[in-house]
């Protein structure tokens, strides 16, 4: 089993060096594709000679040298991808020792499936940082807790009760984006979560070590998740998203309708982000309610479905 593991470069040169080694010490690390998104730093001439250094390191940029986002950029390291597995690794984390173990052991024994998940731990670079993880109530290890069956994996992670996946602690087979599409290019922050909610439909992903990590991220000052500010907007874009493709897709209406409630509630906390109505929130106020008409059915379901939530004992 030859896996490519595909690392999206932007801003990172204090921490790259150490990615691209930890990918190397596995032996299951086909080739290393470092697909550099037009930094502001110097990673375009540390990834220049990391690929100079080591025959299985390969550099890809965007044919017009400018910065795309992390989507695009994993897209492109798909599409050039030479072998039949797929791994991520963002360029400020690391592969821990025997990270594809138990993965290559699950797809040697189960042919049917698409992918396998495991947990991700947390290096803190600095205190503060820590501080603010713990604060916002992450946790120290990314993982499903409990075992889940592949058909209920998509209606897990959008309740989120039973945890979560990164990609880090992901493996899965190149010919799934046939089916479920590309990293969406336009979210420029969680298409990476669009990402596991797009192959928990489309595939059957099966968990491997949930108790102890096979990969850890790396948190410092610069993550973006941190610096999310604009949650509002962000997590509206997302569910937008999600809800449009399961809609083309045409699943089944529990899902659209749990979409549907992700969609316009994320889009209710956007138009009133500024705490009070004001002139700018009514054309968003206007796309929600022609949403609800476009979508009746969808709709009495989700406001169904949140009551039931909200005040079911």
């Amino acid at each position: 089993m030859k896996i490519s593991v595909i690392i999206p470069v932007y801003n990172a040169e204090e921490y790259v060096r150490e990615a691209v080694a930890s990918a190397l010490q596995q032996a299951e690390t086909g080739e290393i594709l470092l697909v550099e998104d037009n930094s502001p730093d110097n990673c375009l001439q540390i990834c220049q000679d990391l690929e100079k250094e080591h025959e299985k390191v390969r550099l890809l940029c965007h044919p017009d040298g400018k910065n795309h986002g992390a989507g695009a950029t994993r897209n492109l390291g798909i599409k050039n991808a030479k072998f039949d597995y797929i791994a991520f690794l963002d360029a400020d984390d690391f592969y821990l020792p025997d990270r594809f173990v138990v993965a290559k052991k699950l797809f040697q024994q189960r042919h049917d499936i698409d992918g396998v998940y495991e947990a991700t731990g947390v290096h803190f670079h600095d205190p503060q940082v820590r501080q603010r993880w713990f604060s916002s109530g992450c946790d120290e290890l990314a993982t499903i807790r409990g075992t889940i069956s592949s058909k209920y994996l998509f209606e897990a992670l959008i309740k989120g009760r039973k945890g979560y996946i990164h990609l880090d602690g992901l493996v899965v087979k190149k010919s799934i984006f046939e089916r479920c599409g590309y990293f969406f290019e336009h979210l420029r922050l969680h298409q990476d979560t669009a990402m596991l909610f797009q192959m928990s439909v489309c595939g059957k992903l099966i968990p491997g070590r949930l108790n102890a990590p096979v990969a850890m991220r790396g948190m410092h000052g610069e993550n973006r998740i941190l610096g999310d500010y604009n949650r509002h907007r962000t997590r509206f874009l997302l569910w937008k998203t999600l809800f449009y493709w399961a809609h083309k897709r045409k699943l089944k209406n529990s899902r659209l309708t749990t979409l549907f409630l992700n969609y316009t509630y994320s889009s209710y906390c956007l138009a009133r982000g500024n705490k009070r109505l004001s002139i700018e929130n009514w054309p968003q106020l206007k796309k929600l309610t022609l949403e609800s008409l476009r979508h009746p059915f969808l709709f009495i379901g989700a406001i169904s479905e949140f009551v039931y939530h909200k005040y079911a004992r």
